[in-house]
């Protein structure tokens, strides 16, 4: 995309990612880290950045640097390389033992300061990273050092990405042998090797850790370097988000408070009621939903629960559109999402494009994977995924009791912009129905809260039983909780709801 980041969001040095859109068989916008740009306006004798975070649009690659003693560790940006292993010594710890990348990142591991991580700001999916040894680790692995002896058979030096989403879960985990003497053949990433990343859901944290079999008393002997040139990720969308009869759903949107249509909607089509409840059926073969409200361009809608959304594990609720799969690609029509805790001042989902290029009325052409933090890109029946962690802070808005969600249409002419000032493309102009088509908004984390009231109304929420539950020490966690009939002791109540049997 080679867009620069606006001022207001440099954390570090001005950055830029790099994005291939390809049309094949198989569409897959990914992107990866232009790490070269870090160094513009640098002197030509500027190696490396070891001192500061850096920054690549959605992604942040983090540091962690003690002035006072001109150390450091995470991630350190580098353009350097050095194939000679006589120069491999701490003063050469940012090159790369292997050529072929013009700048790329150098993880240093610790145990006593944080992992070399990487933070996305919209949740993403990587496909792949690039790792290599550094000069330095491979000399030290080949042939010792003042500290570490030369590996011998049974040895191992290893990564291991784990993986992490908006609230901070273990997603998953991917372990790298970079040195692996397990074998009758030794191996080594003596050059750039290709890893893929699988993960079951969209993160927003990936951190790296290293082990070494040789180890003393003062922890890894070994010194513990990686070179890390691309990190490839996309976004979530097609076949991908929950499915409308999940029964991770809880409640549905069941009320709204403001419809606010754009242009390009007739009045046949502006009913907001057409979004209260779960999804309407497809009608025949055209693949719509027969319970939906257009937004037109640039339109809003608000809706609200049963009982409010609450910040939980995992996703909290989903919003379900009719996107459309054609061929090699799709009809999307996407949105922005903002939520509120008053009604009154709300708190939008970062949200990020990676789609290049305009698209005419009824292009069926979009590529799922290209959106971030949108609503839209999931086929129908399917909905796009919400996690209220991956807000960003607010003043205004009490992530454990969300009263109102709006879905705002993204006008697809590119004069809507993403948070880093991308323009975002949709088919654009759409007539009678046009933009977003809302079918509905499932919630799967609710409020149900703990009081002390005796008189407290119970939840009621169609398809569940209402349970009261005691205990006398909050401290003990979920398992510390008891059905009962009454308030007659004292202590805690609280409110659980189970799903009645079909």
């Amino acid at each position: 995309m080679n867009t620069p980041l606006p001022s207001a969001r440099r954390i570090a040095a001005t950055a830029f990612l790099a994005c291939i859109l390809p049309v094949s068989a198989v569409r897959a916008a990914l992107c990866t880290p232009d790490f070269g740009s870090v160094f513009e306006g640098l002197a030509d004798d500027v190696s490396a950045i070891n001192w500061q975070a850096s920054s690549f649009e959605t992604m942040t690659f983090g540091n962690s640097y003690n002035a006072d003693w001109g150390s450091w560790s995470g991630f350190a940006i580098s353009r350097a390389a050095d194939t000679n292993l006589e120069n491999a010594s701490y003063a050469n710890q940012y090159s790369a033992c292997c050529t072929g990348k013009a700048a790329y990142a150098v993880g240093y591991y610790s145990d006593w300061d944080p992992a070399p991580a990487v933070d996305f700001a919209v949740p993403a999916v990587p496909v792949s990273c690039e790792l290599a040894l550094t000069t330095y680790t491979l000399g030290s692995l080949l042939n010792g050092d003042y500290y570490a002896r030369a590996f011998a058979e049974g040895d191992l030096l290893d990564v291991t990405v784990s993986a992490y989403d908006a609230g901070g879960a273990l997603v998953g985990a991917t372990n790298v042998p970079l040195a692996d003497y397990r074998g009758e053949t030794p191996v080594l990433f003596t050059d750039w090797t290709e890893v893929p990343l699988d993960f079951p859901s969209p993160v927003s944290r990936l951190v790296f850790t290293m082990t070494t079999t040789d180890v003393g008393a003062w922890g890894a002997n070994t010194p513990m370097y990686f070179a890390l040139g691309g990190l490839a990720f996309r976004y979530a969308g097609g076949e991908e988000g929950i499915p409308q009869d999940d029964d991770a759903i809880l409640a549905w949107a069941d009320k709204w408070y403001e419809y606010t249509p754009g242009t390009n909607v007739t009045a046949e089509w502006a009913v907001p009621e057409n979004a209260l409840g779960a999804p309407g059926r497809a009608v025949g073969d055209l693949q719509i939903t027969n319970g939906l409200v257009p937004l037109g361009d640039g339109g809003t809608i608000t809706l609200g629960f049963p009982l409010p959304v609450r910040d939980g594990p995992g996703a909290d609720f989903a919003v379900f559109e009719n996107g459309m799969p054609f061929g090699d690609g799709a009809f999307l029509e996407l949105a922005q999402v903002e939520v509120s805790s008053d009604g009154t001042n709300f708190v939008r989902f970062p949200c990020h494009s990676l789609e290049t290029e305009p698209q005419g009325a009824f292009d069926d052409t979009s590529d799922t994977t290209a959106y971030g933090g949108l609503a839209g890109t999931t086929w129908q029946g399917r909905g796009n995924l919400f996690d209220l962690a991956a807000l960003p802070a607010s003043d205004f808005l009490d992530t454990g009791r969300v009263t109102h969600v709006r879905i705002r249409d993204v006008t697809g002419d590119g004069s809507v912009r993403d948070d880093w000032g991308n323009p975002i493309y949709d088919p654009y102009p759409t007539a009678e129905s046009g933009g977003f088509d809302l079918s509905g908004i499932g919630a799967m984390n609710l409020a149900l809260e703990i009081t002390l009231a005796a008189d407290e109304t119970p939840p009621v929420l169609p398809g569940f039983a209402t349970v009261l539950e005691w205990t006398d020490d909050l401290t003990r966690g979920p398992d510390g909780w008891t059905a009962v009939e009454s308030r007659d002791a004292p202590g805690f109540y609280r409110w659980k709801l189970t799903r009645d049997a079909e």
